[in-house]
């Protein structure tokens, strides 16, 4: 897995989170709650396929998929250790988790899919910067 890969999968780990825990970071999450996460996401399998009136029972995700698989094989290790050989995870799963939260694929969730800015984030330091104090003047009641 290329960092990229690895981003990617950061990314759809922390949208998870956000969407069902309001979490914003996977690191936040347990196992439990990872649990919790892919029986919501099974829910959301089986209901898409009633409702398309499809017969053939539905590839649900097993019950640890998310923690036992992704988190601990592949973001922990990376991680660990930023060199370590990883393999990819099966795009069908992943393109299945964001086909049930409305993405067409999961190529389409990470091209359409941005963070969210927090915008107490965006901070300008003057502390070494001569204000310009007539053109704030100027500007004063022009807003």
């Amino acid at each position: 897995m290329k960092k990229e890969d690895i981003l990617h999968l950061e990314k759809l780990m922390n949208f998870l989170s956000m969407h069902f825990l309001k979490k914003n970071h996977w690191q936040d999450v347990t196992k439990t709650e990872w649990s919790y996460i892919v029986s919501e996401l099974n829910d959301l399998i089986i209901t898409e396929n009633s409702e398309k009136n499809i017969k053939k029972k539905p590839d649900l995700l097993g019950s640890n998929y998310l923690y036992e698989h992704l988190i601990i094989n592949k973001l922990k290790k990376y991680y660990k250790n930023e060199n370590t050989i990883l393999s990819k995870p099966n795009l069908a799963k992943l393109s299945l988790i964001v086909k049930v939260l409305g993405y067409s694929n999961y190529i389409d969730f990470i091209n359409t899919n941005t963070e969210t800015f927090n915008f107490n984030d965006l901070k300008i330091e003057m502390h070494n910067v001569k204000q310009n104090t007539e053109l704030l003047d100027s500007l004063v009641g022009c807003w």
